[in-house]
């Protein structure tokens, strides 16, 4: 569980069905806190095409419950610099795995988090694509029948 930062006041009221009693804490600091960041968009374990837009889109919750500043936040994929910001889009990189970082700089330190982005050649998965024919099913004559003999018809 995660508490805000700051100076808190925590109240006890604890109940045992027939009697209620409170209590009040003394203030207690809080220190301040990186912020909590998850990756929404792209998901693990899904394949998006290579070249097509993809969406780039995180969430960040700060130890205040303030608003993260969205100049506070930048994307990678490998190495490479690809966005700022919590939300955008971008050209899906080439066919392979890569790694897709999302990077906060929060009032209380820095978080990030990444997830693996597999991507894959749209020409691979198109239905219509012609099958390539392997080399013996290419010499093999349709007529011949197991055995050598031609089949009549």
């Amino acid at each position: 569980m995660h508490l805000p930062s700051g100076h808190l006041i925590f109240r006890l009221l604890a109940h045992d069905g027939f009697h209620t009693t409170t209590a009040v804490s003394r203030p207690v600091e809080i220190p301040r806190r990186a912020p909590i960041v998850s990756i929404l968009s792209p998901e693990p374990d899904r394949p998006y095409y290579a070249g097509a837009p993809l969406r780039l889109w995180g969430a960040v919750t700060e130890d205040d419950g303030a608003l993260a500043d969205p100049e506070g936040c930048s994307w990678r994929v490998g190495d490479k610099s690809v966005l700022h910001g919590m939300d955008g889009w971008i050209a899906a990189p080439p066919p392979g795995e890569h790694r897709c970082t999302f990077v906060v700089r929060g009032r209380g330190g820095d978080a990030e988090v990444e997830v693996v982005l597999r991507t894959v050649d749209p020409a691979e998965t198109d239905p219509n694509r012609p099958r390539e024919v392997s080399k013996p099913e290419a010499r093999r004559d349709p007529g011949r029948r197991k055995g050598g003999r031609r089949s009549r018809r």
